[in-house]
């Protein structure tokens, strides 16, 4: 309950009150069955939401719901997108046009060769791309303006 009396300090020296130690009996008894991160949480929000000390029960009524914050699932990206496809680009290359990726020129090629190394390499996860966009000689067309 160290956390519940360091809390009561920083907000009693915030809000310039002295608190008896019956005071603070009360909410340590009263605070015991909760988590460290529902004390956490609670008092956080009292810190910037109340306008006086908080009573008791305003901190009850800012104690989070979740004994445990909500965990969030994140992809951890390891190796960038490009360097996975690159691979698949490289026997996109040999079929298209015979040649290395490497030795292919930035530019439209380059690009079909990538286009359809990442349909390859989805289409090896198992994915379905009968739905993607299909490359086009009109796309190949803009790529060439652009590059």
């Amino acid at each position: 309950m160290k956390l519940v009396e360091k809390w009561l300090r920083k907000l009693s020296a915030h809000f310039h009150v002295e608190l008896t130690v019956e005071q603070i009996e009360v909410f340590l008894d009263e605070l015991v069955a909760n988590s460290d991160y529902q004390i956490q949480t609670a008092f956080e929000r009292c810190l910037n939401e109340c306008m006086f000390m908080p009573k008791l029960r305003e901190v009850h009524d800012k104690i989070p719901e979740d004994r445990e914050p909500q965990k969030i699932w994140k992809p951890q990206v390891s190796t960038p997108t490009l360097e996975l496809v690159r691979p698949y680009a490289r026997v996109a290359a040999q079929q298209l046009y015979g040649m290395e990726l490497e030795q292919i020129e930035v530019g439209p090629r380059l690009m079909k060769c990538f286009f359809f190394g990442s349909r390859a390499r989805a289409h090896h996860m198992g994915i379905d791309t009968s739905k993607w966009p299909q490359w086009d000689d009109r796309l190949e067309a803009l790529i060439g303006k652009i590059t």
